[in-house]
Order: C-alpha cells, then sequence, then structure tokens
C-alpha cells in the first residue's frame, strides 16, 4: 500500500505543478523511486506484490496523456472558430455545388456539355489551387500573380477552345492536360525562385 501512496504522491506533485515532462523532476523520481522500493518490500506477500505492481502499471499508462501541455483558454478559443469557420466553407462548398446541378438541371444542359464543364471547374479549381497554396512564399512577389494570371488564362481559353470544338471530350483528357500544365507552372515557379 505505501508504493500505491508513494505512487499517487508523485503523480499528484507532477499534476499540481503543471510539469510538461514529470520525469525531470528530481522530486517526482523520488517519489516513484520509493514507490518501487515499497513494491520491492511487498514480495513477502506475492498477492499484494502482484496487485500492487499491476496497479502501478495500470495507473502510470492511464495518467500519461495528462503530461502533456495543457491549452490555454485562448488556443482553445481560435481552434473553435477554425473548426467553425471550416464547417461553414464546407456547408457553402455544398450548396455551390448543388445549385450547380440544380442550374445544369434546369437548362436542359447536356450530360456531356455538364461533365466537360463540371470537368473543367473541378479541375481547374484543384490545379490552380494546389499551386497557389503551395507558393505561399511568393504571393508578395508581383511577378508571381502576373503568371498565374497568364497561365489561369491561357488554361480557360485553350479549355473553351477545345470544347468548342469537339463533341465529346473525355474527363481523362482534362487530368492529362493538366500534368503538363503542372510540370509548366512548376517550372515558371522554379524560374521565380
Amino acid at each position: 500500500m505505501g508504493s500505491m501512496r508513494k505512487f499517487n504522491q508523485a503523480l499528484s506533485h507532477s499534476i499540481n505543478r503543471g510539469l510538461t515532462y514529470p520525469n525531470k523532476s528530481s522530486i517526482f523520481r523520488g517519489l516513484l523511486s520509493d514507490s518501487a522500493t515499497f513494491a520491492k518490500f511487498a514480495d513477502a506477500v506475492p498477492l499484494v506484490a502482484l496487485d500492487v505492481a499491476v496497479i502501478h502499471r495500470y495507473i502510470y499508462g492511464a495518467y500519461c496523456p495528462m503530461f502533456r501541455p495543457i491549452k490555454t483558454t485562448s488556443e482553445v478559443t481560435r481552434h473553435r472558430r477554425q473548426r467553425a469557420r471550416d464547417f461553414l466553407l464546407y456547408v457553402s462548398v455544398g450548396f455551390v455545388i448543388l445549385g450547380v446541378i440544380f442550374g445544369a438541371a434546369m437548362t436542359g444542359l447536356s450530360e456531356d456539355a455538364f461533365v466537360k464543364w463540371l470537368g473543367l471547374i473541378a479541375f481547374t479549381l484543384l490545379l490552380f489551387g494546389y499551386f497557389i497554396v503551395d507558393s505561399r512564399s511568393l504571393w508578395r512577389r508581383a511577378q508571381f500573380w502576373v503568371i498565374s494570371g497568364t497561365c489561369l488564362l491561357a488554361h480557360l481559353v485553350t479549355f473553351v477552345v477545345l470544347f468548342g470544338h469537339t463533341t465529346t471530350f473525355k474527363p481523362v483528357w482534362i487530368g492529362m492536360i493538366g500534368l503538363v500544365e503542372m510540370l509548366i507552372l512548376l517550372f515558371l515557379r522554379r524560374y521565380l525562385l
């Protein structure tokens, strides 16, 4: 029983002091050492020793997560705001997608045209969204925005011309052309660096 008491004292000490790394505290280590010493003396009564050892391991394993740093209220508030903003963004994107589908259904747009334009919109957002987010260090340079805007304009004009001259256009082709575009964008970004 002395082992458990010393172990609980060690845990209480680390929690009350808010220790992030309790093993760096000499008081904590001393109390754990005393706990282990008491556990050795409990060998005289095997059943009690087994119980103390099992409980010691269980308690130590259960309280390990408590040694993580505690978040401040401002961090928690900031996290909740970010989660709420993300949720509203997801809901907004969902409504936009539903609006596009509903609008296409109401205007009588053919399935082929719908697949082409939806594929173009989705792939353009993916391609240029990834490129711009990945190039965060270049955002303050006007040259980056000029190159990105020019490439976006060329991308859109190319696909509008392609859609006007073809009757069937597979979404896979957008992906293949997009790979070439991504290589061009990455080359131009390296030029800016």
